[in-house]
């Protein structure tokens, strides 16, 4: 024991810091998580009004298309 060195030892981290830094870290991932989550939710949303639109978009031109098709080959 003599031989081994202590100085500096005033700056090492206790237990109690080492829960604090444990129960710091779950916090700002719990944060992060929730902040992933919320953005990705909003992401879907946007690409559900998207496909939306894309489908009403087919819906609408798609037998007009048919019809104009039809029409070029009846004359």
């Amino acid at each position: 024991m003599n031989s081994l060195n202590f100085e500096g030892t005033e700056s090492l981290a206790t237990k109690g810091d080492v829960r604090f830094a444990v129960a710091e870290l779950r916090s700002e991932f719990t944060d992060l998580q929730r902040d992933v989550n919320d953005k990705f939710e909003r992401m879907m949303a946007q690409i559900d009004k998207k496909f939306l639109n894309m489908k009403i978009w087919f819906l609408v031109t798609g037998p007009g298309v048919a019809f104009a098709v039809v029409n070029l080959y009846k004359k």
